[in-house]
C-alpha cells in the first residue's frame, strides 16, 4: 500500500479554479482544462480526483478558501450534498453535522426522537440534549400522536430553560 501524499493548498491552486458563488471547480491543467471537475457519487457528494487520490469537493472548497483542511468535517447548511457554494459550507463536528441531517426515511414516525419498538408494541421517546452527550427519555406511548405531543411539550420546557434539542 502506498503512502498517501496530503494535498497542499498550493497544489490545489495549481490544478483547479473554484468559484465560491457557484461552488464549481474547473480544471486548470491537462486535457480536462476548462471542464468541471469531479462527479457525484451514490452518497450524493461530489468527489474530485487529484494526483490519484479522491477528495470530497466541500473539503476542497474549504482548503481552497482558507488554506487549511477542515477539522473534522464540512457540513452543507441547506443539506444538499453537492451544493459547494462557499456560503453554504460550514466547518462542523460530527455531532453538529448529525444535527443538520434530514430525518431518515427509515424512521417510521418521521419525527426525530420517536422510535417504534415492535418488541414492546410501543413508541419510545428519547431526545439528545445539544452540547451534552446524553439522551433523555420522555416515555412510552401507544400512539404516534401521543408521542409527538409529549415531544413538543418537552421541547417547549427545555427551550424555556435555555436548553435545546
Amino acid at each position: 500500500m502506498r503512502n498517501k501524499i496530503i494535498l497542499t493548498h498550493e497544489r490545489l491552486l495549481e490544478v483547479l479554479n473554484y468559484d465560491p458563488a457557484t461552488g464549481i471547480f474547473v480544471w486548470k491543467i491537462g486535457q480536462r482544462k476548462g471542464v468541471q471537475a469531479g462527479c457525484i457519487k451514490k452518497d450524493g457528494y461530489r468527489r474530485i480526483r487529484i494526483d490519484n487520490d479522491g477528495y470530497q469537493s466541500g473539503r476542497l472548497a474549504f482548503l481552497y478558501m482558507t488554506g487549511r483542511w477542515p477539522v473534522p468535517t464540512i457540513d452543507h447548511k441547506n443539506m444538499i450534498r453537492d451544493d459547494d457554494r462557499w456560503d453554504n459550507l460550514i466547518e462542523a463536528t460530527r455531532c453538529e453535522q448529525n444535527d443538520n441531517r434530514t430525518i431518515s426515511l427509515h424512521i417510521p414516525s418521521g419525527t426525530s426522537g420517536i422510535t417504534w419498538l415492535a418488541r414492546h408494541n410501543k413508541w419510545r421517546g428519547r431526545l439528545k440534549i445539544k452540547g451534552r452527550h446524553r439522551r433523555i427519555s420522555f416515555g412510552w406511548f401507544s400512539t404516534i400522536e401521543e408521542a409527538i405531543i409529549a415531544r413538543t411539550k418537552l421541547l417547549e420546557e427545555l427551550n424555556k430553560d435555555g436548553s435545546e434539542e
